[in-house]
């Protein structure tokens, strides 16, 4: 995306001097029209046409200082008139061209260069083995309206209704640069899934009292960022590039410079041209020149009552039943953040294909329990992992066991506890899995 504006920014200084279409500068940009106008404005900070007048205002400053008489400027850079020139050389520069070279003052604005502003010189090595992977320097924080679907296809619900309220909002509009992101909360392999859609707001922006879209702020930070193409409509392309894309990072991590970091991944759905039968999306995975310790931490899981289901790693019946009560509760307490899902496993020398039990935890106030296996967690002490989300989980999960029984812990024989993608926002992020193995 960064590449396809930094074109359209590229061919516009190439007509500074003549007639410049947007429709050809959205073409550049393989975006439709309103989607580049969107997107230009939330990369560069500046509407098409405020940025295309102010690099056009400082080659005019330079054809000043080099004797260029006003009208043959006003007519170079398609003013309408001398008088039109001046009087908006006024507004934007401060002083009238014919006193801009008597005066201290000193007009610059240069070409915006995303690449090089927004991204970091890799180890060529490294860039030449993978290709698709870029550093991105830094996201900044935004605010956000977010927005949480719950179904068999919640992107593309959650993405009918937040687009439909945003248009509401006149937050699609050409001039207020949204960009629209999501990740999966919480993701599994039951049927239904979550996935939470956030939509970036002004700082003025007034969220209304009754408003089902909750304000955020999205921290920004360091990315590794991969672009993956997949052909519209096809669910199984998708995911497998999806898929391709976490291995390749997981791959580049280990060999670069940089670590895993804890802020949040992110998904960014690219604007496409009507006529195109692909689709693309970014990846955002979090990273850090000083990647924080990889080392556990010993906590205390607190005492609480969740329902209890079965799964046996075969028919998936014990999550879905799980997440659908999960679904039920959250609508209960209208706050999913109010519940966690756990994976618990009794026997913790069989990490594959061994019975395991989900709990859904805190059931809301008016919740009809009759035919649910009720239990209370008496808590305790654990070694916490934090977990690289799905990039390489069997990996992490074994490295993780080793340093549990080969390190300096006092180990007990009570259940291990997996924690999925985050349902818990202790680190602020939820695109990661805990594991919590028991200590006496």
């Amino acid at each position: 995306m960064y590449e396809r504006i930094q074109r359209a920014v590229d061919y516009i200084e190439s007509k500074l001097d003549d007639s410049i279409q947007i429709s050809e500068a959205a073409k550049q940009a393989y975006m439709s029209r309103a989607g580049f106008y969107r997107l230009f404005n939330a990369f560069t900070g500046y509407s098409v046409k405020e940025y295309i007048r102010r690099r056009r205002f400082e080659r005019a400053c330079l054809d000043i200082e080099s004797g260029v008489p006003a009208v043959e400027i006003a007519l170079r850079y398609g003013f309408a008139s001398q008088e039109a020139f001046i009087k908006s050389f006024k507004t934007v520069v401060g002083t009238t061209p014919g006193n801009y070279d008597k005066t201290m003052l000193k007009y610059a604005f240069g070409k915006v260069n995303l690449m090089k502003t927004n991204f970091e010189v890799q180890d060529e090595r490294l860039r030449e083995k993978y290709p698709g992977i870029n550093v991105l320097t830094n996201l900044p924080p935004m605010r956000v309206a977010s927005y949480w679907a719950f179904s068999q296809s919640p992107e593309e619900d959650g993405d009918k209704a937040i687009k439909a309220w945003a248009k509401e909002r006149g937050l699609l509009a050409p001039g207020k640069g949204a960009r629209i992101f999501g990740c999966d909360y919480p993701a599994y392999f039951a049927r239904n899934r979550g996935y939470e859609f956030w939509i970036t707001v002004s700082d003025n922006f007034q969220f209304k009292e009754d408003d089902i879209y909750a304000e955020k702020m999205l921290p920004g930070g360091m990315y590794a960022l991969i672009t993956i193409e997949f052909k519209k409509d096809d669910m199984g392309d998708f995911i497998g590039k999806l898929f391709g894309a976490m291995e390749q990072f997981a791959k580049w991590l280990r060999e670069s410079e940089y670590g895993f970091a804890y802020h949040q991944y992110l998904e960014e759905m690219v604007p496409e041209d009507a006529q195109s039968e692909t689709q693309r999306m970014n990846l955002y995975f979090p990273i850090s020149r000083n990647p924080e310790t990889k080392q556990p931490v010993v906590t205390e899981l607190s005492a609480f009552t969740a329902a209890v289901f079965t799964e046996n790693n075969q028919d998936f019946i014990g999550s879905e039943k799980a997440f659908a009560l999960y679904t039920e509760w959250s609508e209960l307490s209208g706050d999913h953040r109010n519940h966690r899902i756990f994976q618990v496993q009794n026997d913790l020398n069989k990490m594959y294909n061994a019975p395991v039990e989900m709990w859904v935890t805190n059931p809301p106030e008016g919740a009809d329990l009759s035919g649910l296996e009720m239990r209370t967690f008496p808590g305790g002490n654990y070694l916490k992992f934090t977990t690289l989300f799905k990039a390489g989980m069997s990996e992490l999960t074994e490295n993780c066991y080793g340093i549990y029984m080969n390190g300096d812990y006092d180990r007990d024989d009570r259940q291990l506890v997996v924690e999925y993608e985050g349902i818990s926002d202790d680190l602020g992020d939820r695109e990661k899995f805990w594991l919590y193995y028991p200590l006496k």
